[in-house]
């Protein structure tokens, strides 16, 4: 199964704005309509965010999950993190909306067809919800000391992503994690499903076959 987000794709207009708990009670709610009383989660990016909600709020309903380009919603940020969070979300205010997805989508992919991808993409959400989106994203982290994901999960990012603190963190979250795999995908940034789909889709692949088949893609 593979779903727009409230705010994305067909599922535009929003209605109510976006948030990590909304975002959790759709997807299932979506689990519950086509039955599925246990999936394994695949979610990339903001995706990635929405799984780990899920897990966090419903850890029966998931049986694993794939954590592609996605920093974790539990993590304890320093003062340094916060101040460059705030930065962030000031300068998505501020920032002229076209040099903004076209520089995040140059960021993102050092691929120029999977750029323009990325920007035929970004420019179908409305400039209001995409500069509310990350924002309201950062907000909802939330701080959890000791906590463990409780499912065996693959955590992955390309080699070269340079959004946000991914690359930096993953590696000490990992191993923090008793239930996690890690892997780095090379010659990819933070679009590592398509800059480099062949490995992406062997790691995704090989633990699918080792934790079961049901998926469900939040992308």
């Amino acid at each position: 199964m593979c779903w727009d987000v409230r705010g994305h794709g067909q599922s535009q207009p929003e209605g109510s704005p976006f948030t990590l708990a909304r975002a959790t009670e759709d997807l299932l709610a979506l689990l519950d309509t086509v039955g599925a009383k246990k999936a394994i989660l695949v979610g990339h990016s903001m995706g990635g965010n929405i799984t780990q909600e899920v897990i966090f709020r419903a850890p029966e309903r998931v049986q694993a999950a794939v954590l592609l380009g996605c920093t974790s919603n539990t993590q304890t940020f320093s003062r340094a993190e916060r101040w460059l969070a705030g930065i962030v979300i000031l300068m998505i205010k501020l920032y002229p909306y076209k040099l903004f997805l076209r520089q995040s989508a140059d960021m993102f992919s050092p691929n120029p067809e999977v750029c323009a991808y990325l920007r035929e993409a970004f420019e179908q959400v409305s400039k209001t919800e995409f500069k509310a989106l990350l924002p309201q994203l950062l907000k909802d982290l939330h701080e959890e000391p000791g906590y463990k994901i409780p499912v065996p999960f693959l955590l992955v990012h390309g080699a070269n992503d340079k959004s946000g603190n991914i690359r930096k963190l993953a590696p000490t979250w990992a191993h923090a994690e008793p239930q996690s795999e890690y892997a780095v995908i090379p010659n990819a940034g933070h679009i590592a499903n398509m800059d480099n789909p062949q490995v992406f889709n062997e790691l995704l692949l090989d633990f699918l076959r080792r934790h079961g088949t049901i998926a469900a893609t939040a992308a």
